[in-house]
């Protein structure tokens, strides 16, 4: 990630004693917001996945991969022809169908 949240400022002195040393300074998220934002798509989404799999505490690579290649592989059948598939309209209702009938 380039260092987003981090960026490391020279000070002139801090108490007198020692004008070349280093401190870091954290950016606010606005700042680290603002930056990522000036990302090309890609790079942006990519952060998005990263910054969302630090959220998760059960994260588990083998998992994401399996999803992943599954993913691939629907996409494969939707390309082939060989997927059963309708429109989104069609898809809330009978989404909205099953719930009823489990409902009862």
């Amino acid at each position: 990630l380039h260092k987003l949240g981090v960026e490391r400022w020279r000070l002139s002195a801090i108490d007198g004693t020692d004008p070349g040393c280093y401190r870091r300074l954290m950016r606010s998220s606005d700042s680290v917001a603002q930056e990522a934002l000036a990302l090309p798509v890609r790079e942006r989404a990519a952060l998005v996945l990263h910054l969302a799999e630090s959220l998760d505490e059960d994260f588990d690579a083998d998992t994401e991969s399996a999803w992943a290649n599954e993913v691939v592989e629907r996409l494969g059948a939707v390309a082939r022809g060989e997927a059963n598939t309708c429109d989104a309209a069609q898809a809330l209702a009978d989404a909205r169908a099953h719930v009823a009938r489990c409902r009862g």
